[in-house]
């Protein structure tokens, strides 16, 4: 089993890498560039966005965090499934200003995310 401290490296690791890989889909869908339809880019995106949120819980089952507790992990967790919704709906979406929309909402949830990640203070609650 990993200490906290590792769990945390693997999960940013792999939020980094989940992030990467959303902006290549979505610019790549927004551009009409030929890796829109990579089904090796589309399988690597979804395994690390699974193990992400797989480490995800591994940190909450190493800090015993509660959600109703603390506030700020709440938020990141509403955060986190507008961002997945965003992703889907702009994953969905031919209308080009739509998809730049899309885009820049997603990308005020990773920032907020981030940001609540890394002060632990609400924002809205």
């Amino acid at each position: 089993m990993l200490d906290y401290a590792s769990a945390k490296v693997v999960h940013v690791s792999l939020l980094s890498l989940s992030v990467g890989l959303f902006y290549l889909r979505a610019l790549s869908r927004i551009f009409s560039l030929k890796t829109v339809g990579n089904r090796g880019i589309y399988l690597l995106s979804h395994s690390i966005d699974t193990a992400l949120l797989l480490s995800g819980l591994y940190l909450l089952y190493l800090t015993q965090w509660d959600p109703f507790t603390h506030l700020w992990l709440a938020e990141k967790l509403c955060c986190l499934l507008l961002y997945i919704g965003l992703g889907f709906v702009l994953a969905k979406q031919t209308h080009i200003y739509r998809q730049y929309t899309l885009l820049a909402l997603a990308t005020g949830c990773l920032g907020l995310i981030v940001y609540l990640a890394r002060t632990k203070t609400p924002v809205f609650f």
